[in-house]
């Protein structure tokens, strides 16, 4: 499904319920940023954008914007755990090369 599908069929479900749907895609939002805090803790880098910033007077058009950017998110998100996972297994790498060092000494 396409996000265009995917919010019309969302604007369809939530006609009438603006606050509704604005609260239905919130909380998809919410579910990657709360994923991504971690990862981004780490590095201590963030960007914040608000579904409030991307509201309009057509649901359909709001609900595709959020779902572009959520799409978007969890691309990023993929790939910053793929470089989290290669830190990791770097970092446990040098750990087993110390620790095979130290018993040779």
């Amino acid at each position: 499904m396409t996000e265009r599908d995917e919010a019309q069929r969302l604007a369809q479900l939530f006609e009438g319920r603006p606050v509704a749907l604005v609260t239905f895609l919130s909380g998809q939002l919410s579910v990657l940023k709360s994923q991504a805090q971690m990862q981004l803790g780490l590095c201590g880098l963030g960007n914040i954008r608000w579904v409030t910033q991307d509201l309009s007077d057509d649901l359909s058009q709001t609900a595709q914007q959020v779902l572009q950017r959520r799409n978007q998110q969890q691309r990023q998100l993929v790939v910053s755990a793929v470089f989290v996972a290669l830190g990791l297994t770097a970092y446990l790498g040098s750990v087993m090369l110390a620790a095979l060092h130290v018993d040779n000494l």
